[in-house]
């Protein structure tokens, strides 16, 4: 988890390259909207729920 959320800002995009990985190996839809891209933290805290729910994390 401390990974991702350092490659969040690491790198330009890293919300999206974090999306790309999750549906990748979960196979789940995620979308992430402007602000979230804006406010990579907050949204990955308000992406959560949704994700336990689809089964992408356990």
């Amino acid at each position: 988890m401390v990974r991702l959320a350092k490659a969040s800002f690491t790198y330009a995009g890293g919300i999206d390259y974090l999306a790309w990985k999750i549906n990748r190996h979960a196979g789940t839809a995620i979308t992430i909207k402007p602000w979230q891209r804006r406010w990579p933290l907050l949204g990955a805290v308000t992406l959560l729920p949704a994700l336990f729910r689809s089964g992408a994390i356990r």
